[in-house]
């Protein structure tokens, strides 16, 4: 079923559709990559709290590269689960809204974690 059907019938609205659905979800991947880059700062910092001066360094480096690891496998996932499932609804927008909804969700699970980090290890406790 197409999403819009009986909303945009000429190619010029369906055109503005297209282009305001890939705005939108240009907005949601830049908000997904502050939200990871938050993520990784905050988990470094978090973990280089425990740890001695001697290993931080190492141990900042493995775990900013074990975080771009994950990003990037998690991030390749979502593309092809997004493109397999857009081949199925060629003609419609449901892929677009699905992409927005998957990196939004995304992005909201991720900023959950940046809250917890923050308030948990991040911030000093008044006494």
């Amino acid at each position: 079923m197409d999403l819009t059907h009986g909303v945009a019938d000429t190619p010029v609205q369906k055109a503005l559709i297209t282009m305001g659905l890939l705005i939108i979800l240009v907005l949601v991947l830049m908000i997904l990559i502050w939200t990871t880059i938050s993520f990784a700062h905050l988990v470094v910092r978090t973990t280089g709290s425990f740890l001695p001066n001697i290993g931080r360094r190492i141990v900042n480096a493995i775990l900013y590269l074990l975080i771009i690891y994950l990003v990037v496998r998690v991030l390749v996932y979502l593309f092809e689960l997004v493109s397999h499932f857009g081949v199925s609804f060629q003609g419609d927008y449901s892929p677009f809204i699905f992409m927005i909804s998957i990196f939004l969700g995304l992005a909201i699970v991720e900023a959950i974690i940046n809250i917890f980090l923050l308030k948990k290890w991040g911030e000093t406790i008044a006494n």
